[in-house]
Parts: C-alpha cells; sequence; structure tokens
C-alpha cells in the first residue's frame, strides 16, 4: 500500500490530472473489490432492513 501511495506521490509531482484519474481508478477497484467480497453480507444486510 505504502509503494501505491508513494507512486501516486510522484505522479501527482510530474503530472497532477493524470495522478487524479489514476486515484480515482485505484478508489473505485478498491470498493468495487471489497463490494464483490462482501456481497453476500451486503445482501443479508438488506433482506433483514427490507424484509
Amino acid at each position: 500500500m505504502g509503494y501505491i501511495g508513494w507512486a501516486l506521490a510522484s505522479a501527482a509531482v510530474v503530472d497532477p490530472e493524470r495522478a487524479v484519474i489514476a486515484a480515482g481508478g485505484a478508489v473505485a477497484a478498491g470498493l468495487t473489490i471489497f463490494i464483490i467480497r462482501n456481497k453476500r453480507n451486503i445482501a443479508e444486510r438488506l433482506k433483514k432492513h427490507h424484509g
């Protein structure tokens, strides 16, 4: 994780716009992986709340 942060920081110095896009992509990928891994848990929670 530290390496990715360092890479993003160095990219931000060279090309801020591209760094923002890369950071956004990394966040989106992380959220997607999180949702896929926790899909079952999320579905169960939704069922509990919505009957």
